[in-house]
Order: structure tokens, then C-alpha cells, then sequence
């Protein structure tokens, strides 16, 4: 599912998502049959953290089952109709033929359900000691909060019809606010994570800003690759290497996944472009020192 979400699979298919013969399709439901075969012990449970717990693989655990959600949100998300201003005024459609408004209720209901449900594990893991909120801290973990970041802001931010409810806004409220408080903790730890920070709390600015046009003028004047990173990164988009140019983020949609791709980006674009790990695996997570890249 990551890879469809990559490879910007909604542009590139030309199978609906919800038609069998499509590979969003087939590979979702091959994820969703596995995980459901998985026998009771390795299913998600106070009970099984504990006894995985104990034997040394609460880490792995927990990790297992955040990428088991986020995986029903990393492509799904490129569904989730966005309603704000400029992304009504572009009448696009995608390889499939459907608008970019179009709603499917199926495709947004798994990815917002599963959003929720990693959303909820995170706060009751922060709640319940330091063994646990320790075995919450990993990569696999860190990426899953990404992806769901964005579905969070979504509920919180788009006004949609059936999950636009107080109390589900509430519930999105607080998920969000405990990735924030999660990934501060690892500030400690892991360099990467006050980048991780500022990521988050530019998406949200830039949900607030397209929806509400309350624009944080204080974000905006932060340096997007910050001072103590060795230029972050040497990669930069080029032409035909099939990142999305900076001219062409007309969309809200479009402006997410670009900031996931070009950590370059001027801070006075963020008006335009905004969102990072929402793509589900950044660049410098496929390095070959992986935790290299989190200390530096």
C-alpha cells in the first residue's frame, strides 16, 4: 500500500480503487485477509502486549500493529475528498475518471476508521508507563504516526458530512495532540523528531490556513531545513524524476505530497505547499543507517 502511495497510484491507475482488477483493490485486500488470519496471540490486546511484553518484543508488537493500520490509511488518504477553496476551484480528475471531490464512502470510512483506532492506541500506550511509552519509540511507529497524522487533520478540518460530528472532531483533536506529545518525548532521543515536530505543526497550520484562512504568520518565518542539519539532505526533485514540480501544488492534495518529497522548500511557500511524512515513507527513511539518520 505504501508503494501505491509513492508512486502518486491515483494518477497512474486507471482501475478505480473500488474495482477488483485494480491493484489498490487486490493489495488491500490481501493486507486485510492476512491480518485478519493472524491468530489470536498476535492480535491487538492488552492481554498480548503484556505477554509480548515480557518476553522482550513489546517493541515489535506495538510496531506491528501500527503498520497494520496506517496501512489502511497511507493510500486510502488520497481519497479523502479535500473541500477547502482552491482545491473546489480545480475541476481534476484523476487516471480513473473521478473528480477530486468525488466521495467514496467505503475508501474514506477505512481510512478514517483505522486512523481513530491508531489514534486511540497511542493515547492509552502514553497512559500506561514508561515500559510502554518506550516500546511505542520506533521508526515503524514514527512513520504510522504520519500517515494518520493527516486523516486526523482531515476530521478535524473539512467539515465532511459523516465525520464531522463534535465528538468525532474531539477524538481527532486529541489523537493529534497526543503524535505531538509522543514525538516530543523523542526530541531526547532522536534529533530527527524536532523536525518531526515542526512537520506537524506545519501541516496543521496549513489545514487551518486552507480551511479557515487563519495563517500562522510565526510558522512561516521558520527556516524549513533547520540550523543544526547537515543540509538535512542532499536530494533535491529534479524534472523527470516524478516528483510533483512546485508550480504545479495547485491542490491541497498536491502541496501534501510535495513537502513530502523536497525538504528545500522556502518557508513562505507553506502557504501552498505543506505536509511530510502524510505520504507514509519519506526519503531518508530508505537510507541504508536508517538509525544514523534519526541521531544526526
Amino acid at each position: 500500500m505504501s508503494a501505491l502511495n509513492v508512486c502518486n497510484h491515483r494518477f497512474v491507475y486507471k482501475i478505480a480503487p473500488t474495482d477488483p482488477a485494480s491493484p489498490f483493490y487486490q493489495r488491500h485486500d490481501e493486507m486485510r485477509q492476512w491480518s485478519l488470519s493472524l491468530p489470536q496471540i498476535l492480535q491487538w490486546s492488552d492481554d498480548s502486549y503484556s505477554n509480548h511484553s515480557s518476553l522482550g518484543q513489546g517493541k515489535d508488537f506495538i510496531a506491528m500493529h501500527f503498520l497494520i493500520r496506517s496501512a489502511s490509511c497511507v493510500a486510502h488518504q488520497a481519497y479523502l475528498p479535500q473541500l477547502d477553496g482552491s482545491s473546489i476551484l480545480v475541476e481534476t480528475v484523476d487516471a480513473a475518471g473521478w473528480s477530486l471531490l468525488h466521495r467514496d464512502s467505503g475508501l474514506v470510512d477505512v481510512c478514517v476508521t483505522n486512523a481513530l483506532a491508531t489514534a486511540e492506541m497511542a493515547t492509552k500506550l502514553m497512559k500506561s508507563g514508561a515500559k510502554t511509552r518506550s516500546d511505542l519509540q520506533s521508526v515503524w511507529v514514527a512513520a504510522s504516526l504520519f500517515v494518520v497524522s493527516n486523516t486526523l487533520l482531515w476530521i478535524q478540518y473539512s467539515n465532511d458530512a459523516h465525520y464531522g460530528t463534535a465528538t468525532l472532531i474531539q477524538e481527532a483533536e486529541r489523537g493529534f495532540d497526543t503524535v505531538l506529545q509522543i514525538m516530543s518525548l523523542w526530541e531526547g532521543n532522536w534529533t530527527a523528531a524536532s523536525q518531526w515536530l515542526n512537520t506537524l505543526r506545519a501541516m496543521r497550520a496549513m489545514y487551518r490556513a486552507a480551511y479557515l484562512g487563519d495563517v500562522d504568520q510565526s510558522l512561516l518565518a521558520e527556516a524549513a531545513v533547520p540550523s543544526w542539519s547537515p543540509e538535512s539532505s542532499k536530494f533535491r526533485p529534479r524534472p523527470g524524476d516524478g516528483f510533483l514540480s512546485l508550480h504545479a501544488a495547485s491542490t491541497l492534495s498536491e502541496s501534501l505530497r510535495f513537502l513530502a518529497s523536497d525538504t528545500s522548500v522556502e518557508p513562505k511557500r507553506l502557504q501552498t505547499v505543506w505536509t511530510q511524512f502524510a505520504t507514509g515513507w519519506p526519503h531518508d527513511f530508505v537510507n541504508g543507517d536508517l538509525y544514523g539518520t534519526l541521531q544526526s
